[in-house]
């Protein structure tokens, strides 16, 4: 009888320490780029994150702008194509993604778009894998992207 009870706190102490074990794995983040590409011609969004020495440097995306009326919209200074917008961020600093491999950039002033701000946020799930989530605003206009599937490019 005290061996059963003894195996079952066993049982209860593992159970506890493995999921916090696997959260806590750290991932290897690979130089260059990880993205989601386009599905084709008629709907060419896309997004990639720029990675260098385990940090994220870099973000580009082509999404739509839609103002407060849900009607489409183009920032200041950009084009589109196909209702699209194609935008590229700059980390101001590198940024080194947490332990459980999350990562934000905070885009506060845009070097390529002035007024645009908002921001890009993930986690990478492996080092071939990684999610991208961005959510920016330039003056009326706010634009949203997200994939759960972005795979690794050597040297983007």
């Amino acid at each position: 009888m005290k061996k059963s009870r003894f195996a079952l706190l066993i049982l209860a102490v593992a159970s506890i320490l493995v999921p916090v074990g696997i959260a806590q794995a750290k991932v290897h983040i690979k130089d260059g780029s990880y993205y989601k590409a386009a599905k084709d011609a008629k709907h060419p969004a896309f997004g990639v994150i720029g990675t260098y020495h385990g940090k994220v440097t870099s973000a580009s995306f082509n999404m739509k702008f839609k103002d407060s009326k849900g009607k489409l919209c183009v920032p200041a200074g950009l084009s589109a194509y196909a209702g699209y917008v194609g935008v590229s961020i700059t980390a101001k600093k590198n940024v080194k993604p947490t332990s459980s491999g999350k990562y934000k950039i905070t885009v506060k002033k845009s070097t390529y778009t002035p007024g645009l701000t908002g921001t890009v946020k993930g986690k990478f799930k492996s080092s071939n894998k990684a999610t991208i989530s961005a959510k920016l605003k330039s003056g009326n206009c706010v634009g949203t992207y997200s994939t759960s599937s972005a795979i690794y490019t050597a040297g983007g």
